[in-house]
Formats: structure tokens, sequence, C-alpha cells
């Protein structure tokens, strides 16, 4: 037998965790004993505020793909880590937060430090437990981690009890079965309907959230744009699901997003969402957007379905296998010569980029520098210029200064700039005077992409 505390990092063990985010307090001390005595294989990392934890451990599961666990003690404790866990909830990020409430007996009875914490954070969990009974505690901790990890992951809290962290109870370990992906609401008439606008799109876009980076699809996603012959944008949330240097991406899609998304979009005649919730950040006025469209919509969470915008065909399960379905079934998908997506190159420039401005992506130029590389060279970051940048580039002298930090400037690398205009033209700046960082040109630089080019030593 083992205390409920010790019962706690066994499971924690069994699931995997390795480190933990959180702040000690009075109702939870049981627990850190028990942590020290796992100290060699879980780190604890002490943040100087509990709402540190819930941040920390999110970032550490966006980052890792792990569940993030934090600590807490119960009352003033448990609440600091609300906003951490909404945000967890926002943004569908595996989280399990375990706190520590009063002993049973003074639950109900506003005790020091007792609050109904379950009760707070309903509406931002995917779901949450009281353990009041401690041969309920390993279950319990065990399916908050299957929770936080199924289907649409999401934050989970698990409230125990001080005197349950205290009681004797019998321990088992469990081995703990992968995650399986959610594909029992996949039918084959959604892909066939699917596959049919597909088809018969002349003008497709894909639309990428956050969905897609948490399925881990992004060479799925690849594969299907270049079947469907699409151009790809993103939310902020789906950044990294599909490769920002590729020639279909055309940026992010929104208020916050680029000329060539938002006109693409606009002008599609079929735009494909995969994992997003079509925020209002992204879609402005509702009435408006895509309205030329029709909308394939694939999420694992049916909620989102038809929430903020109608979809005239849904997919409802995991990206990742829905995908795969359809590639599996031999979909034909055709080439559209008329498509929007057609990414064909004039002088190095997409065809859709001078279609919807001179500065719709630094990225989109990214084959044009590339070919036009000096031998030896490599390039560096891509950026553009406007009229509002005067605090880089001054339109009267032709002089670009570029803000490097320190640490790149003592590599000892020879830098130089070359910067590529609507015609698709490839210029090389080299610095100035051997003043690294100040180039010069006689030429009128506005409108330009540029990327910043290095040699080494």
């Amino acid at each position: 037998q083992m205390t409920g505390a010790q019962v706690i990092t066994q499971c924690l063990l069994e699931q995997g965790v390795d480190t933990i985010f959180g702040y000690p307090g009075g109702a939870i001390l049981n627990v850190y004993d028990a942590l020290y005595e796992r100290r060699d294989e879980i780190r604890h990392i002490l943040t100087s505020h509990e709402q540190g934890a819930s941040h920390a451990a999110d970032g550490y599961a966006r980052s890792t793909g792990k569940v993030g666990v934090c600590f807490a003690t119960s009352g003033p404790g448990a609440t600091n880590l609300v906003t951490g866990i909404a945000t967890a909830f926002m943004d569908s990020v595996p989280l399990v937060a375990i706190t520590c409430n009063v002993g049973v007996s003074l639950l109900g009875k506003d005790s020091f430090q007792e609050v109904d914490i379950a009760g707070i954070t309903t509406p931002i969990t995917k779901h949450n437990f009281i353990v009041k009974e401690a041969d309920k505690l390993a279950d319990t901790i065990r399916r908050a981690f299957a929770i936080a990890r199924r289907g649409r992951p999401g934050p989970v809290l698990v409230d125990v009890t001080k005197d349950v962290t205290a009681a004797k109870i019998a321990y088992t370990k469990k081995e703990i079965a992968p995650a399986v992906r959610s594909t029992e609401n996949i039918r084959q008439e959604d892909l066939k309907r699917a596959t049919h606008l597909i088809t018969r799109a002349k003008r497709p876009y894909i639309f990428v959230g956050g969905g897609c980076v948490i399925s881990g699809a992004n060479e799925e996603l690849a594969r299907l744009a270049d079947m469907v012959d699409a151009p790809v944008c993103d939310s902020l949330m789906g950044k990294g699901a599909y490769a920002a240097d590729n020639a279909r991406y055309t940026g992010m899609l929104g208020m916050h997003g680029t000329k060539a998304s938002n006109l693409g979009v606009s002008e599609c005649d079929l735009l494909i969402a995969i994992g997003t919730r079509f925020s209002d950040r992204v879609l402005g006025n509702p009435k408006k957007f895509a309205k030329g469209a029709r909308i394939i919509h694939i999420d694992v969470d049916p909620a989102e379905i038809n929430k903020n915008i109608i979809a005239d065909c849904e997919i409802i399960g995991d990206v990742k296998d829905d995908k795969e379905d359809d590639d599996s079934d031999d979909t034909p998908f055709i080439y559209n010569p008329d498509a929007l997506a057609a990414v064909y190159y004039e002088n190095g420039v997409p065809s859709w980029k001078a279609k919807f401005g001179k500065q719709t992506q630094g990225a989109a130029c990214a084959m044009a520098f590339k070919n036009a590389l000096p031998a030896g060279w490599k390039e560096g970051i891509t950026f553009s210029m406007s009229v509002e940048d005067k605090y880089t580039y001054d339109p009267k002298t032709g002089t670009l200064v570029l803000c490097v930090p320190d640490a790149l400037q003592k590599t000892g690398r020879q830098y130089a700039v070359m910067g590529i205009d609507k015609n698709g033209k490839v210029t090389v700046f080299y610095d100035t005077d051997n003043k690294p960082f100040l180039f010069t040109s006689k030429l009128n630089l506005e409108g330009y992409a540029f990327a910043l080019i290095y040699k080494e030593p």
C-alpha cells in the first residue's frame, strides 16, 4: 500500500510525465512530499505564481506534443490557474491540472482556502473531477489524461481532497494504451461529397487551422495541396502545418493576414477548411466571407461544424485519418489548369502574386531568391518594404538599414541583401564601405521583397 499522494506520482509516471510546473501550498504538501521521493524521475519546475505554472504547462504541451501538467494548492492557488486553463481550452491544448482542496469534512462550509475550483473551471475544461474517495484516485487520474488526449485535445482538472492524499490505498500499475484517433463519425457519403466538390472546383483554396498541427498531418496536407492543386493559407494556430517557403503558401488569412490570402479566399470557388474554428479574426463579416465559394469543413469536434460559418460539406473526425481515407480510395483528383492554385512562375514570380499585389508574402519569392543566389551564399530571412518602413529604408537616398542582433554580426559572416521587384528582377546589394547591414542603391526599392543572405567566413 501507499498514500494517495504517492499514487498520484505513480500515475504520472504511468503516463510518461517527466516535467511538472507548479507552486506548493498547504493542501498539496503531501503530494509535494511524494514528488520529492521521485525527484530523479520527475522534474518539478517551481514558478513564481500559479498562473505561470498553467501557462508553462500549456507551452510545454504545444512544443512537445505531450500532456502538460501543473500543480496548485487549494483556494487562491487553484483560482490562479484559471487563465492558463482557459488558454489551453480555447486552443485545444492537452493539459492536466491537479489541485488539492480541503478535507472532505470541511467541504461546503466556507473553510479556509476552500474554493469550488471544479465549478469555476467547468466552462473552460473538457472535464473535471473532484476526488473524495481514495480508491477512485488512480483511475480518475488515468481518465483525466485519456480525456485530455482524446479527440479534440483540451484541459482536464482533477481536484483531490487533502485527506485522500494522506489515505493509505492499494495501487496496481497499469499499461497505458496510446490515444486512438477519432474516426467513428467519418462517413463515406461525406467523403464522396467532398470528392465531388473538389473535382469540379476551378479555383480551390485550402485553409488550415490548429487541428492540422495537433493531428500531425503535415505530410498529408502537403500531398493534398499538390493533388488538389490549390494554394494554402492558415490561421495563427495553423502555423507550421504547411511549409512557409512552399510556393503554394500565401500566408495567414483574416484581420492579421496577407493580401494574397484574403483576396484569394474571396475569389475562390471552393474553400477546404481543415481543423479550424473560423474565429472572428478570420471571418470579419460572416455574410461576406468566401461568398462565392462552397465550403468543406473537416474537424474532429462536431460542435465547430456550422457554428460560425455554414458548410456545404462536413467531415467529422481526425484530419490525419480523413485525408488518409480519402487517398486510399484512389480519389480521382484532377488537375485544374484554370485554378487559382496553379502556381506558374513568370521570371521567378508566381502569377497569383502579380494578381494580388506586390507585397503579398515574402515566402512567395523563395524560389526566385533560391535560383538567383550567388555561388557560396545562403539565404537567411525574407522581408518586404513599404512606405511605412521609414526606419529601415530611405527612398530619397536609397539607403536600406537592417537591424540585426549583435550575435549575428559577431559571427564573421559576410552579409548582403537580395531584392526582387514586382517584375521578378533580382538585384543583389552588398554592404557599403564594409559597414555591416548598411546597403545603398540608386533604385527605388518601394514594393520590393528582400532576403538577407550570408556567406560563411
